[in-house]
């Protein structure tokens, strides 16, 4: 028996030893360092018990108990440690020195036995027994210890064992099974050695240097601690991309945590066992397309052969996720599309305005020179002066290609100044009221008398996007009127909307071409514009450039009738001085004024629409009639129960409740309108219109864009006769 005990001891010793040369050659890790510091905690251990049973008295023995009790004391709290690391949990780092600092208590009762009795009560040395051993008598910390080293072991095994059931990954599942093993055996070694089945012999040295040796030949054959080990757990195991190994029977060898993800029954698989799923399976035939679909998303496959000495060993399977790739893919492809698109365009508007535009403006604009230069008729110079401004202003077209490619590049800049109001607008009518004349139709410019004379803003800007705007009016229109409107509504003493307004008896728009107004090189209903010049860029530059002031832009037309653009852009007010005069009204302002007043009368009109209410007011305001407004359904009913009105306009298409639905709810309610005409004001034209509106219980129907004319018709039509006073 005594001499099994020794070769048992040196085997021990040897086991430790072999893990620390394995560990020495791999220390890369803090858990190669750690595992090294245990097992030589091991070795100290085992060294010193050997020590005790070669000891001839009891001065040795007590010496070799010493060497024993320095590795022994850390021995388990360092094993706790690694259990915790290893299986990535955390740790209250004050219980882990707390278990050290009973470690240390208990060395330190071990060395200085010979002076305290709290950990050993006694010490003899038997040498005539079966062998030389050491009988110890058990003080209150001895228990106390062994009691605590019992939790740290039970602890340790539980961990790894609840690792070893929850892990799916199979070559980590057996490294927690070997780390649990060497767990459970060293506290088997306790557990035997205070049975005393053994008699004197301790096995629990020997039974720590197996648990320990255990996970040390795991280290050495399965490469534990090795760098491709890391690789395997912290990287490929955690990619986005699912990984697949098979061998070359096709049959599931290893997979990471993406491809359970997408194929749950892999994390159930043996190792060896065939796929049950043919959708994945297909992969591996020839000719099938090397990509898959799954819960909405799509993957590109890659199988690359294994080679094992020029032998094929089986097939990594990786699905790369490429659904974020082609949705991108699919938005370049389009992106192409309109660019290609918008440069085939650009290259037309290009050669189409620099040899039909700028060639013979150039010529203009010298002969024009000339004339300025030799003759001083006024009358002719005059004419020359109005050449020139026109000249100026088509020459300006194109700069819009340069104004648009700055606004497309975010380069292009708003620089407010102070300018004069009636300066403007003479230079829009000297322009205007010309070009208008020659193409036979009435050019009308009303600038309300209130409004502010000097203002601080972009005037070049404001003069571009007022130009732009009568351009097209003119274009677009054959025979009738373009009338020019202009007010301000101030927000406060220092600031307020300018308000411009462009009405034109034209062609007017169709309402599916609406959303393709303000798109760049587009011309709208080319059947019947083909023979206008022009370059559909106008109205692009001036909805930007109205982006860029804070303004906005609000169009009302009816095909076949007419349109009405109207801007609105805050400007700030200079001085207090308004508006009173532009030049030689008789000769450039043709303005038709109602031929009828009715001062006495009331009229109501409701549109959600300010700039509408705008326009109604002053297109009435040479009949001096009382104007209330209101802009919504319930703001009407809440008006008319208070006061009674001559007339009533009523818009139809407003959020919450529309014009019709406000008709019916003032038919169930009290008010003081009863008897009261509703006309129907609204856009909606078509040809039916006049009877739905009839049906619905109007008075009559008027269709945007109202004009001077029709409104005054209309209300002329619907008021008393006593009310209304001819001119």
């Amino acid at each position: 028996m005594y001499q099994i005990a020794v070769v048992l001891q040196v085997f021990a010793i040897l086991f430790c030893l072999l893990c620390l040369l394995v560990l020495v050659e791999q220390r890369d890790s803090k858990y190669e360092k750690l595992m090294m510091v245990i097992i030589s905690c091991s070795l100290l251990q085992n060294v010193g018990y050997l020590f005790e049973l070669l000891a001839k008295d009891a001065g040795q023995a007590l010496y070799a108990v010493k060497i024993e009790y320095f590795g022994s004391s850390f021995l388990i709290p360092l094993m706790v440690l690694f259990v915790f690391r290893y299986s990535k949990i955390n740790y209250n780092r004050f219980l882990f020195w707390l278990m050290m600092s009973f470690g240390c208590l208990a060395m330190f009762g071990v060395w200085f036995c010979e002076y305290t009795t709290f950990y050993y009560t006694k010490f003899e040395f038997i040498a005539d027994d079966v062998f030389p051993h050491v009988v110890l008598g058990k003080g209150t910390y001895y228990i106390i210890y062994s009691v605590i080293i019992y939790i740290e072991m039970i602890l340790c095994a539980i961990v790894t064992f609840m690792k070893y059931a929850k892990t799916v990954e199979p070559r980590m599942k057996k490294n927690y099974f070997l780390l649990f093993l060497s767990s459970v055996v060293p506290m088997s070694g306790h557990i035997i050695g205070i049975s005393g089945v053994l008699g004197p012999y301790d096995i629990a040295p020997f039974g720590v240097a197996c648990g320990v040796s255990i996970f040390g030949v795991a280290i050495f054959s399965r490469h534990i601690f090795d760098i491709t080990e890391y690789a395997h757990e912290s990287i490929l195991m955690n990619l986005d991309d699912a990984i697949v190994i098979v061998d070359e029977a096709y049959g599931f060898q290893e997979c990471n945590n993406k491809a359970v993800e997408l194929f749950p029954f892999l994390g159930q698989l043996e190792l060896g066992a065939a796929i049950p799923d043919s959708k994945f399976n297909r992969l591996f035939q020839k000719n099938q397309p090397k990509e898959i679909t799954i819960d909405h998303s799509n993957y590109d496959v890659h199988i690359t052969p294994v080679m094992r000495n020029k032998t094929l060993a089986g097939y990594s399977v990786v699905l790369f996720d490429v659904t974020q790739k082609k949705q991108q893919y699919e938005k370049l492809r389009q992106l192409k599309e309109q660019a290609d698109s918008a440069n085939e365009a650009k290259s037309t508007f290009l050669a189409n305005v620099s040899h039909e535009i700028r060639t013979p403006i150039n010529g203009i604009l010298g002969i024009n020179e000339v004339i300025l230069r030799d003759y001083d008729e006024p009358q002719l110079k005059e004419y020359s002066m109005t050449i020139h401004k026109s000249a100026t202003t088509l020459l300006n077209l194109i700069n819009d290609l340069l104004d648009f490619s700055k606004i497309e590049a975010g380069k292009m800049e708003i620089f407010p100044e102070e300018y004069e109001v009636e300066q403007f607008f003479q230079d829009l009518q000297d322009v205007y009221s010309v070009r208008a004349n020659k193409n036979n139709l009435e050019f009308v410019m009303k600038v309300d008398s209130g409004m502010p004379n000097h203002l601080i803003g972009d005037a070049s800007r404001l003069r571009q996007i007022a130009g732009n705007l009568l351009s097209n009016a003119i274009k677009y229109t054959s025979s009738g009127t373009v009338t020019l409107r202009a007010g301000f509504e101030k927000n406060s003493d220092k600031k307020g909307n300018f308000i411009i307004s462009v009405e034109d008896t034209g062609i007017g728009i169709r309402k599916e071409d609406m959303k393709k107004l303000c798109e760049g090189f587009v011309r709208l209903d080319e059947t019947r514009t083909k023979s206008i010049e022009g370059t559909g860029l106008g109205l692009n530059i001036t909805k930007q450039l109205l982006n860029l002031m804070g303004g906005e832009m609000k169009v009302y037309s009816e095909y076949g009738y007419g349109s009405v653009f109207t801007v609105i852009i805050p400007q700030e007010i200079v001085d207090d001085e308004v508006v009173s005069s532009l030049g030689d009204q008789d000769r450039f302002l043709r303005i038709k004024t109602a031929d009828f007043t009715c001062p006495d009368a009331k009229v109501l009109f409701v549109d959600d629409s300010k700039t509408n209410l705008l326009v109604a007011i002053s297109l009435l305001k040479g009949t001096k009639v009382q104007i209330t407004t209101a802009v919504s359904g319930h703001e009407c009913i809440e008006i008319v129960q208070k006061e009674r009105f001559d007339a009533i306009f009523l818009d139809h298409r407003m959020p919450m409740m529309d014009g019709v639905e406000t008709l019916h709810e003032m038919e169930k309610i009290d008010h003081l309108c009863k008897n009261t005409p509703i006309i129907a004001l609204t856009a909606n034209a078509v040809n039916d219109a006049r009877n739905y509106y009839l049906k619905e219980g109007f008075d009559d129907f008027i269709a945007k864009p109202i004009t001077e004319e029709s409104i005054s018709k209309m209300l002329r039509k619907h008021l008393p006769m006593e009310l209304v006073i001819d001119n």
